[in-house]
């Protein structure tokens, strides 16, 4: 009878906790399907055996005990599950990210490659400056071996021409009046057209100081095989230096002048005038070759004297007395001289651009004889 009553009893306990664990199950959502009779069977078997003792083998046989196995299956395969649910996560986050921007923000997957790129790059500008003496010490060990090795090729070179070249003379000539300053100029093996470029670029550089006359000592090289391996510089006559540079000019004027002369620049407030000084052998013979001379003389010495190109006329010579000198001027256009000359005295010829200079160096020739 009090096993009776008991076990009327025992059903409605486990009937309260069965109907507290459903509002708990309902409460908590997290609760998965079977956990209520698992947690049912566990109270149930406790309670069993502690009333009938005596009955625990029989208890143990009716309680099944495959469902105990099912719970642990049940929660392996969850952990199981939430696993592979993170590893998923943790794959993806980058796709993930990539089209919660292409969604939330409108914006293209090119944009997102570019800011991709755009960061990749500030990382790699981050690592330069973080070690900027590398980059120094690099391009400042390149810059000095550049310059090692352009010094050693330049040493090098000059060496060779010290021991390979040849001596030189270089004496000079006495000059026909003062000048500051001689300077020696190569005239050899090349046309006429070339010279005159060649000087004129001369003429034009900042080489020369203002009231100054310079002379520029016309040279050219004789072969040395004639004369036992020595390299001789030789002056260049009159004759020579006019044929030289002033093909055109006709023989009956070249014909008439003769050592010594002189070619140089003097320099003014209008800038570097070119100046020929030269001895004639014939006043009459001299000024009736210029005069024929006349009708090409500015292009023949152009550039040197007057661009012909940049400063064309038509104009001709004219006579004018400048300084108690008798002179013959051609004007440009714009009436600013192109070339002049004056036979000073019976025996000497000057030719310059320039009516300052043709007064300085008459002078000069003057207080020299």
């Amino acid at each position: 009878m009090d096993i009776h009553n008991q076990t009327n009893k025992e059903p409605e306990h486990t009937t309260s906790e069965d109907v507290q664990n459903e509002k708990d199950s309902q409460e908590t959502p997290k609760v998965k399907h079977g956990s209520l009779v698992n947690a049912v069977l566990r109270i149930f078997k406790t309670d069993a055996t502690m009333a009938f003792p005596e009955k625990k083998t029989e208890i143990e046989n009716i309680v099944p005990k495959a469902q105990e196995n099912s719970e642990e299956k049940e929660l392996q395969n969850e952990t199981t599950e939430k696993k592979e649910t993170r590893s998923e996560a943790v794959v993806h986050t980058f796709g993930d990210d990539v089209q919660n921007l292409v969604r939330s923000k409108k914006m293209s997957i090119a944009k997102i490659a570019a800011l991709e790129s755009d960061t990749q790059k500030k990382k790699e500008e981050l690592i330069k400056q973080k070690d900027p003496w590398k980059a120094s010490v690099f391009i400042s060990l390149t810059v000095i071996t550049l310059l090692v090795s352009i010094a050693i090729t330049i040493g090098g070179y000059y060496a060779y021409k010290l021991n390979t070249s040849t001596q030189v003379q270089t004496h000079l000539d006495k000059s026909m009046f003062f000048v500051e300053k001689r300077q020696k100029i190569d005239l050899a093996d090349r046309p006429p057209h070339q010279l005159l470029e060649f000087l004129s670029n001369v003429r034009g550089s900042s080489f020369f100081v203002p009231g100054t006359a310079t002379e520029l000592y016309a040279t050219k090289v004789l072969d040395p095989k004639t004369i036992q391996q020595e390299t001789v510089v030789k002056h260049l006559s009159a004759k020579e230096f006019f044929h030289t540079l002033f093909t055109s000019a006709p023989k009956g004027f070249t014909d008439y002048i003769s050592d010594p002369y002189m070619f140089g620049i003097y320099v003014t407030d209008s800038g570097n005038n070119p100046f020929i000084v030269t001895t004639v052998s014939s006043y009459n013979y001299a000024f009736s070759g210029i005069l024929e001379w006349e009708k090409t003389m500015l292009s023949d010495t152009s550039p040197l004297f007057s661009d012909a190109h940049k400063q064309p006329t038509k104009n001709q010579f004219i006579d004018e007395v400048y300084n108690n000198m008798d002179l013959r001027v051609l004007y440009s256009d714009t009436h600013k001289p192109l070339l002049l000359y004056s036979f000073i005295n019976n025996s000497t010829l000057i030719i310059t651009t320039d009516k300052k200079t043709l007064k300085e160096i008459a002078n000069r020739i003057k207080v020299a004889k």
